[in-house]
């Protein structure tokens, strides 16, 4: 780094040297060193550059000051890049105008509908246990939580949570600790949209099992911020921490994910979770700081995952942070006066997970910011070398052959695998060699394969926690119509059946995003993307059945809604919505059995225009069909709205 310093400052002063005899040299020369360095985009439009192809990938939405901006890594960045899929969808939805029916009922039903989302109770301390389920089946949910979520981000003592689970059953529940029963209810609430399959019912557009959890969530949120901060213990952490990852799989609140992560991260180093235990001076037990590296490491690694979902640089924590990787031993042994030296790799205990990703960090961390950085451009070598890194790391972790250490296995490996998909999509569209180009596609398609294959044999064992944690999915399919988009798939090319032979899984992608679709009741607009990359994928193949391919997306789509309207809590709707995909309306069903909203009309005989207002909002509308995204940064951002 030193070097490199020392280079740029030589070639900074030849730049300076260079220009000193222009006119406009001296005014701008004592701001010079003010100026960041430009942008490949900046560099683009003054002429300072002449093919700068690695453009820029962001997603900014909105007017004013009432935006929401992503960046390069975030899934749906790669749509950018995919401008046909853009017309695939906008066609789509104004030749079938049935899917916008659904979403206007749908929109209906909500207004008329109190959500836990909408509206917030307000439960007392004294109250708090009345939340929990009956003890049976409190104990199946935690169960089911510490059997997968805490085998990846095992912040918590075993035996330490089940003498403090067991003391809150045999007492009364009015007397119990209030720590302990605000964690066992984050817990079931992380896990309710995760179980066995059962008949999902929805109170509008969320699941009756999410609508629950909600009301947890909200209820152990405003207890956390009512309790001091100068006087805390492993808990604080752990139910900060608890309630991070419930939001995650609940899809509460999930935009603002990566800024309540990242507070809890500032909260962690503010108490010095960032440093050494050993440099504690006073006493202190060997299963504190073995939990204090744990929680470090857990909400490191939730903090890096929110950030490149969300397309934005992780916290500078690198520059402060020397707390090292967790043992991996069980839990029985942390707590010993002389814990014992760390288990193997290949051997699983419940910490495995955050020991062995730890080693990863640094990576992911460096791909974070180069791939978000806005002013680097990558090059071939550049590409090879971190590949090489990340291939080394996928081929030195151990086969865990037992079982309840698959999805901690597994996900280390998506961890890594969806780097390699943002890093080589990338390079795909910047790189102008075809072999340059044909390796970073390869690597597309094959990374993608992985991904989807490790979702599919973790649904085989019905496990889905990990669908819940993340984009991979969603970030699979994108990337191969990515592919599709950038590559020239000739008839007589070997590289067109190759491409269009990984068709089939994204088929796959749809099934299990629909199935998260079921159980949350919302976190439709995943499910569309991923069918409207599909069918564009399947309209290049053979294009002369585009209408087809969009009326069968239009259709999937329309049934989710369909069943979710059908399936109301509480209300007897008959039966489900029937909708002629060319317009014809149909039964408004279960929008029948409920209360009007004051001062909305409701006329089922109206025809209102489809792309009027009154029927579609026209924000949402630019959402579904992507027009309200900035495609290119030396463009204004395209609204609907004429904004």
């Amino acid at each position: 780094m030193t070097h490199q310093e020392r280079r740029i400052q030589q070639l900074e002063a030849a730049l300076a040297r260079t220009t000193s005899n222009r006119p406009e040299a001296a005014a701008a020369r004592q701001f010079e060193a003010l100026k960041l360095p430009l942008t490949p985009e900046s560099m683009n439009d003054s002429g300072l550059g002449s093919n700068i192809n690695d453009r820029e990938t962001m997603l900014l939405r909105g007017r004013g000051f009432e935006t929401q901006f992503s960046g390069t890594t975030h899934p749906l960045s790669l749509i950018a890049h995919v401008p046909e899929l853009n017309l695939f969808t906008k066609e789509a939805l104004e030749r079938y105008p049935s899917f916008q029916r659904a979403r206007q009922d749908m929109g209906t039903l909500e207004a008329r509908t109190k959500c836990a989302d909408k509206h917030h109770i307000d439960i007392s301390d004294e109250e708090l246990h009345t939340l929990l389920p009956p003890h049976a089946e409190t104990n199946r949910a935690v169960d089911l939580y510490l059997e997968s979520y805490d085998r990846i981000y095992h912040v918590m003592h075993g035996p330490s949570f089940w003498e403090a689970y067991n003391k809150m059953w045999q007492g009364n529940l009015c007397d119990a600790s209030r720590y302990t029963v605000v964690t066992v209810l984050l817990m079931v609430a992380c896990v309710s949209c995760v179980g066995p399959a059962h008949p999902w019912t929805y109170i509008a557009n969320s699941s009756k099992a999410r609508e629950g959890a909600i009301v947890i969530t909200q209820a152990c949120e405003s207890w956390i911020n009512r309790q001091s901060q100068k006087r805390v213990s492993a808990a604080d952490f752990q139910i900060r921490f608890l309630l991070c990852l419930t939001k995650q799989t609940t899809a509460r609140k999930y935009k603002r994910t990566w800024t309540e992560v990242g507070n809890l991260l500032r909260f962690c180093m503010s108490a010095g979770l960032n440093r050494n235990p050993d440099l504690i001076r006073r006493p202190t037990k060997p299963l504190e700081k073995e939990l204090r590296r744990r929680i470090w490491a857990a909400v490191l690694d939730f903090e890096l995952q929110a950030s490149f979902d969300r397309g934005m640089i992780s916290a500078p924590w690198l520059l402060q942070s020397d707390t090292p990787a967790p043992h991996n031993l069980h839990d029985e042994e942390i707590a010993m006066a002389h814990p014992p030296s760390p288990r193997p790799a290949k051997e699983f205990t419940s910490a495995w997970y955050l020991s062995t990703s730890h080693d990863t960090v640094m990576l992911r961390s460096t791909l974070n910011t180069v791939l978000n950085n806005i002013r680097h451009v990558l090059d071939f070598e550049q590409v090879k070398q971190y590949t090489d890194e990340i291939e080394t790391h996928l081929s030195s972790v151990p086969d865990l052959h037992a079982q309840e250490a698959e999805e901690a296995h597994s996900l280390y490996r998506l961890k890594l695998l969806q780097y390699q998909l943002a890093l080589h999509n990338r390079f795909l569209r910047s790189t102008s060699t075809s072999s340059e180009r044909m390796f970073s596609t390869m690597i597309i398609l094959e990374t993608a394969s992985k991904i989807i294959n490790i979702h599919q044999r973790l649904t085989a064992y019905d496990k889905r926690a990990l669908q819940f944690l993340g984009y991979d999915l969603l970030r699979a399919s994108l990337s191969m119509a990515n592919v599709v988009s950038v590559q020239t798939l000739e008839p007589g090319s070997l590289l067109t059946p190759i491409v269009f032979q990984h068709t089939p899984l994204m088929r796959e992608v749809i099934q299990m995003l629909t199935d998260k679709a079921a159980r949350l009741g919302c976190e439709q607009r995943q499910m569309w993307v991923a069918l409207a990359a599909l069918g564009y994928v399947k309209s290049r193949q053979n294009p002369d059945k585009r209408n087809e391919y969009m009326k069968e997306a239009v259709d999937v789509i329309t049934k989710v809604y369909d069943e979710i309207m059908a399936y109301q809590d509480g209300v007897s709707p008959g039966a489900p919505l029937s909708r002629d995909v060319q317009g014809s309306r149909g039964s408004r069903g279960i929008v029948d059995y409920l209360p009007a909203v004051p001062g909305q009309p409701d006329d089922p005989d109206s025809e209102p225009d489809l792309i009027n207002a009154s029927l579609f909002n026209l924000d949402d509308f630019a959402a579904w069909t992507f027009e309200d995204w900035m495609f290119d940064p030396n463009e204004p951002s395209l609204t609907i709205n004429g904004s």
